[in-house]
C-alpha cells in the first residue's frame, strides 16, 4: 500500500502553521517540527487514523504548542543557537532551513560580518579609536572576541551575532577598550562602564548563553 498523505493548516496563538500528514503501517502518531520549511509540523500515523480527523486535531492541539515550548527552551541553552532550522540572529529566531556544519558556519558569517563591521566601526567614533584594524569572525570555542593589537585585527566569535544587540554592542565596545587598556585592570572596566553602563548584565548574559537577553 503506497503511503497517504494529507494537509491541512494549524492555529496556535493566532499563527498559522502548515501540518504534513502521512499515513503509513505503523501504530500510533508522532509529530515533530520541519527543519525544512519553516511553520511546519510533520505528523507521522498510522493508516487506522485516515478517517479520524478529530483524534488527529486533538493529538495536534495538545502536542504542537508543547513541541513548540520544548523546542524554544532547548534552543535558549548555550551551544543550541541553531535547532530544527532555526537560528539566534541577534537575539530573535530567524528560519533558515536545514544546514550542515559548514553552511552554518557561512551562514554565521554572512550575515554576522557586514553588522559587526558596521557597529564597531559605529563605536570606534564614538569611543575616539582612531588606530587602524580589521573585523574578522571565527569560530572560538572559549573566547567571544579578542582584539589582536600586534596584527590589528579584531576577531568575534561565529555566534556573537546570535546574542541581543545590546550584548553585541558589549562585545564590541569591550574589544575596543583594549587599545586603550591592553589588561583588564579597573580603569579598563570603567572606560568600559562609561559607553555601556550595564555591561555586567550583559557579561552574564553571554556565560549563561541568554542571547535573547531577557535576564537585562
Amino acid at each position: 500500500m503506497a503511503e497517504l498523505k494529507r494537509n491541512k493548516t494549524l492555529l496556535i496563538n493566532n499563527e498559522p502553521y502548515k501540518v504534513k500528514i502521512t499515513f503509513r503501517k505503523r501504530n500510533g502518531m508522532t509529530l515533530r517540527l520541519s527543519a525544512k520549511e519553516e511553520k511546519t509540523f510533520l505528523v507521522s500515523a498510522s493508516t487506522s487514523y485516515f478517517y479520524e480527523d478529530a483524534k488527529i486535531d486533538a493529538f495536534l492541539i495538545k502536542g504542537a504548542p508543547k513541541l513548540l515550548s520544548k523546542v524554544s527552551k532547548r534552543t535558549e541553552n548555550r551551544g543550541s543557537f541553531y535547532q530544527n532550522g532555526y537560528l539566534y540572529v541577534l537575539g530573535e529566531l530567524r528560519f533558515v532551513g536545514k544546514l550542515n556544519d559548514e553552511q552554518l558556519k557561512e551562514k554565521l558569517k554572512e550575515i554576522g560580518l557586514p553588522y559587526l563591521e558596521e557597529r564597531t566601526r559605529f563605536w570606534a567614533k564614538k569611543m575616539h579609536v582612531h588606530k587602524e584594524f580589521a573585523v574578522k569572525m571565527r569560530y572560538m570555542k572559549t573566547r567571544f572576541a579578542v582584539n589582536c593589537l600586534g596584527t590589528k585585527r579584531i576577531f568575534f566569535t561565529n555566534v556573537a551575532i546570535c546574542y541581543a544587540p545590546e550584548i553585541v554592542d558589549y562585545l564590541i565596545i569591550h574589544e575596543l577598550a583594549h587599545f586603550t587598556y591592553a589588561n583588564h585592570q579597573a580603569s579598563f572596566y570603567r572606560l568600559v562602564s562609561k559607553y555601556d553602563p550595564d555591561y555586567v548584565r550583559h557579561q552574564r548574559s553571554l556565560k549563561k548563553g541568554d542571547y535573547r537577553g531577557e535576564d537585562l
